[in-house]
């Protein structure tokens, strides 16, 4: 029997139940969601790039600039190029961006888009990959070495929601604060796997960190 993440990519039914999921995402952040359909570009991506693949082609199209910093960037920027009409852009200039939780930010994240006071909506989007994620009630067995747990509070979250992270860089949430330090301007962020996990940050969430090093 073929399992669900091994069949093909169905770019206008996968694409919709995916918004779905990432608009439940942003509805409750620090809510772990799981993708199984990763085959989006099987062929020619990496399996690290593969949601990215998925979310390029829910969200991207003509309109939109987009900037991948990942280890398969050409293979995936090529990927996007073709499949959204996307345009890629610097860093800076990007409303959507893929980039590497694992390592520290690299310059260009002090220049991420925050919107302006007469169009906030327009703040870029980051994308960050990371080893894994998990909820409050699995975070005993979820994150391992080197993991954060987000302590997580604003709109949609009840009281206060914790997410366990593992492979975050904590130098990206330094940055995140940056960005969203003047309501509405700001960034919103969303945490992926590469086995399909992601949850998301939106700007209006507040992040506490611990690192689950006893820190």
């Amino acid at each position: 029997m073929t399992a669900q993440n091994e069949t093909l990519f169905d770019p206008v039914h996968d694409t919709q139940l995916f918004y779905r999921e990432l608009l439940d995402a942003f509805a409750e952040p620090g809510t772990v969601k799981t993708t199984r359909r990763l085959t989006a570009g099987a062929a020619e991506l990496a399996p690290g790039s593969r949601l990215a693949a998925v979310i390029a082609l829910t969200l991207l199209d003509s309109e939109v600039r987009f900037a991948v910093e990942l280890e398969d960037k050409e293979r995936l920027s090529a990927f996007i190029r073709m499949h959204t009409f996307a345009r890629s852009a610097e860093p800076a200039g990007a409303d959507y961006i893929f980039a590497d939780g694992r390592t520290a930010p690299p310059a260009w994240a002090d220049a991420v888009g925050v919107g302006t006071l007469a169009e906030p909506e327009h703040g870029a989007t980051v994308f960050l990959l990371v080893d894994d994620l998990a909820e409050a009630a699995e975070s005993e067995a979820a994150p391992a070495a080197e993991g954060i747990r987000l302590t997580l509070t604003g709109p949609g979250v009840p009281g206060e929601r914790t997410l366990a992270v593992a492979g975050l860089r904590a130098e990206w949430l330094a940055r995140r604060a940056v960005w969203n330090a003047e309501y509405p301007l700001g960034a919103d962020a969303v945490l992926f796997t590469v086995s399909g996990k992601l949850a998301a940050l939106p700007r209006t969430t507040r992040a506490a960190s611990k690192s689950d090093q006893g820190g």
